[in-house]
């Protein structure tokens, strides 16, 4: 699996190049950037990871974070400056940032920071693509099947589901499997699980 990528946007040009041979060195695909408006103009891939210097000309660090959450990508944010304040790491950490670390940064620890937070990442970007596909999964459940499997959840047996539907109990397995294999769960405990998260509702 490719590495994810590291996204270096910082003004000073001797601290963009320590970084990219950093992280170059290290195996990580690099794109670096003079400035918040160059970074914004780009498409970012996700899985990625971000640092980002805090006092930029033009655009702040902060303001491009709030960019980045304004138009929905979600990429962790490490703030790298020279200049970092208490009301700053504040505000920036408020705003979902990752971390502020404060220049020079021990090379060693930037990448194990960085790798901490791109596991994080990649697990949260994996727990989403499961809830999604979860959620379309229920989609293609017929009326029935989903009025099943909301007695399902409440707890109710088979047979109370088919005296409740006035439907036999033969038909309530029956619904039950094609609901088992349609979410493509190995169960339905395993569903039960799955939409008890806040992402998945069934209406």
């Amino acid at each position: 699996m490719n590495k994810p990528t590291i996204y270096i946007v910082d003004d000073e040009p001797a601290v963009r190049e320590g970084m990219l041979t950093l992280f170059q060195v290290a195996g990580y695909p690099v794109e670096t950037f003079a400035s918040g408006a160059e970074f914004l103009a780009t498409s970012p891939a996700v899985p990625g990871c971000v640092l980002l210097d805090i006092r930029m000309p033009e655009l702040s660090g902060l303001q491009v974070q709030e960019q980045l959450t304004s138009r929905g990508i979600y990429l962790p944010i490490i703030f790298v400056t020279a200049f970092g304040d208490v009301p700053q790491t504040v505000r920036a950490i408020k705003a979902g940032a990752a971390d502020v670390l404060t220049k020079p940064v021990d090379g060693a620890m930037l990448i194990e920071r960085v790798e901490a937070v791109l596991a994080t990442h990649v697990e949260a970007l994996e727990q989403i693509k499961a809830t999604e596909e979860i959620r379309r999964n229920i989609a293609l459940l017929t009326s029935r099947e989903r009025q099943i499997l909301e007695l399902v959840l409440q707890g109710m047996a088979s047979r109370d589901i088919a005296r409740k539907l006035n439907i036999s109990h033969r038909t309530v397995e029956v619904h039950r499997s094609h609901i088992v294999k349609k979410t493509g769960t190995a169960n339905l405990h395993q569903l039960f699980r799955m939409t008890t998260t806040p992402q998945i509702k069934l209406d």
